[in-house]
C-alpha cells in the first residue's frame, strides 16, 4: 500500500521520530515491567503471547493476523502480537 504525503522527507522523519518518542513516553508511564519484546520476532504467535504475559503480568497479549483492523487508543495492559499467515511474529510486540 502506497501512502502519499504533503510533507517533505525531513518532516516525515521528524513525524516518525515524534511518534516513536510519544510511544516510549506512554509505555514508560505504564509502570515497571517490560514493554517491548523484539526477541520474539519469528516465534510462533501463541508461544510469543504466553512469554509476554509471563514476563509482564500486567498485560494481555493479543495475537492478530497482519492487516487486522485495530483501535488506535493506547492502553498499558495491551500488547498486539502481529503474525503472518504461517502464524509467525512479524513485528516487535510492544505495549500499545
Amino acid at each position: 500500500m502506497m501512502r502519499y504525503s504533503n510533507k517533505s522527507p525531513k518532516q516525515e522523519r521528524n513525524s516518525r521520530q515524534d511518534t516513536k518518542n510519544r510511544w516510549i513516553k506512554m509505555a514508560s508511564a505504564c509502570g515497571p515491567g517490560k514493554s517491548s519484546w523484539p526477541e520474539l520476532v519469528g516465534y510462533n504467535g501463541e508461544s510469543a503471547a504466553r512469554i509476554i504475559e509471563r514476563q509482564n503480568r500486567n498485560v494481555n497479549a493479543i495475537v492478530l493476523l497482519d492487516g487486522t483492523p485495530t483501535t488506535k487508543d493506547f492502553r498499558c495492559d495491551r500488547v498486539w502480537v502481529w503474525v503472518d499467515a504461517a502464524r509467525k511474529v512479524i513485528r516487535t510486540p510492544k505495549i500499545t
